[in-house]
C-alpha cells in the first residue's frame, strides 16, 4: 500500500531511498502495481525472491525484475522524514 500510494515505504523514506525505473525515470502506477505483485511473489516462495538479491549480479530481487524498477538514494526524502519526526528514537 505504501509503495503504490506514496511510492516508498516509511523505512525507505527514513533511509533516503526511492523507487525509479531501470531507465532512471519515475515509476508509473503500472510499475508500482507490478512491484506490489512482485513483493507477493517474492514472499510467497518462502522469501526466496528477497534472498535472490544476494546471488544476483545486479543485486536485484524478483520484485525489482518483475516491475523493472530499483531503489536509488534520495537524500531529500531522508531529510523530509527527519523533519517530520520520523527519526530514530532519541533524536
Amino acid at each position: 500500500l505504501f509503495i503504490f500510494c506514496g511510492g516508498a515505504t516509511p523505512g525507505m523514506r527514513l533511509r533516503g531511498l526511492r523507487v525509479i525505473t531501470f531507465d532512471g525515470g519515475d515509476p508509473t502506477p503500472r510499475h508500482l502495481s507490478l512491484r506490489c505483485v512482485g513483493y507477493t511473489v517474492s514472499g510467497a516462495t518462502l522469501l526466496l525472491g528477497f534472498f535472490w538479491a544476494l546471488w544476483d549480479d545486479d543485486r536485484l530481487s524478483w520484485h525489482d525484475r518483475i516491475s523493472q524498477t530499483c531503489l536509488t538514494a534520495d537524500p531529500k526524502g531522508a531529510e523530509e522524514a527527519l523533519l517530520q519526526g520520523a527519526g530514530p528514537v532519541g533524536i
